[in-house]
C-alpha cells in the first residue's frame, strides 16, 4: 500500500467536534457580556434618574424660606415649601412649591395652580423627614426593571435651606 497524503472520516468529524465545541464557547462568552452590558446600563439608569431628582430637590430647597410640609420632627412622601426666587427687574414674590410622588413618577409643582412637571420616573419611595427647623434629609430610592433583573437604588442627601 503506497503511503497518502490527507485525513480520514475519523479525522474530519473531530477537527468538526473541536471547532463546534470552539463556536459554542464563544457564543455562550458573547451572550453572556450582553446581558452584563444590559444590567450594567440599567443599573446606571436608574441610578442617573436618583441623582437627577435628589439634585433637583436639592437645589429648590435650598431656597426655601418656609418648610409647611413635613412639619419639623416628622417625615413623609410629600414636600411643601415656600421660597423666593431671583427677581430681574422687579418686585420679589414669595412662592410656595411642593413635590409628590404619583405612583413611580416624582413630580414638581412650581407655583399652587399650576400643571405638575415629571422631575423622574421609576421612583419607588422618597422619605423627606426634616430632623430640625432648618434641616431636612431626602431619601429617594429608584427601580429600574429589565428582562433579566430588577435594579434599586438608594441615594441620601441632607439639605439646610438658606433662607430659614
Amino acid at each position: 500500500m503506497r503511503f497518502q497524503r490527507g485525513l480520514t472520516l475519523i479525522e474530519l468529524v473531530v477537527v468538526i467536534s473541536l471547532l463546534g465545541v470552539v463556536a459554542l464557547s464563544f457564543a455562550f462568552l458573547f451572550s453572556s457580556s450582553q446581558r452584563f452590558l444590559a444590567q450594567s446600563m440599567n443599573a446606571t439608569s436608574a441610578q442617573g434618574e436618583a441623582s437627577y431628582a435628589l439634585e433637583h430637590i436639592r437645589r429648590f430647597l435650598f431656597l426655601a424660606t418656609d418648610i409647611a410640609v413635613p412639619a419639623e420632627g416628622a417625615n413623609g412622601a410629600a414636600l411643601q415649601f415656600t421660597w423666593q426666587p431671583t427677581a430681574v427687574g422687579g418686585a420679589v414674590a414669595t412662592v410656595t412649591s411642593d413635590y409628590r410622588l404619583n405612583g413611580t413618577r416624582l413630580e414638581f409643582r412650581r407655583t399652587a395652580g399650576d400643571p405638575y412637571e415629571l422631575i423622574a420616573q421609576g421612583i419607588d419611595a422618597i422619605n423627606f423627614n426634616r430632623t430640625a427647623r432648618a434641616s431636612v434629609e431626602v431619601t429617594l430610592t429608584a427601580r429600574r426593571t429589565s428582562a433579566q433583573d430588577t435594579r434599586r437604588t438608594q441615594l441620601r442627601t441632607t439639605v439646610n435651606p438658606r433662607g430659614i
